[in-house]
């Protein structure tokens, strides 16, 4: 999936799809896939530092693939919270 072209933000990208039919779900998914779908008119984007997340009824909420908690949650971006590592480059190697 290619990401939203906002660079580094410290913010959520939040993505909403207003389907109402399953074909309409699935040509999303499709467009997904590819980064295609942010320029489809029922893809809502908006970027935030805390969001609120509600259902009813209530929820399974997953983050990565594993079940988190159940809906309402609030999440929120703590800036410099997740350390990242990358493979050295040949130039970075000790000699």
């Amino acid at each position: 999936m290619r990401r939203w072209p906002t660079g580094t933000t410290a913010l959520l990208d939040v993505v909403m799809f207003e389907q109402t039919t399953r074909r309409s779900r699935t040509a999303a998914m499709i467009a997904m896939t590819s980064g295609r779908h942010f320029n489809r008119s029922d893809v809502r984007h908006h970027l935030a530092r805390t969001i609120r997340v509600t259902a009813e009824p209530a929820m399974e909420s997953y983050s990565d693939g594993y079940p988190m908690c159940l809906t309402p949650f609030t999440a929120t971006v703590l800036q410099g919270a997740i350390g990242l590592l990358r493979p050295m480059r040949p130039a970075d190697r000790p000699k």
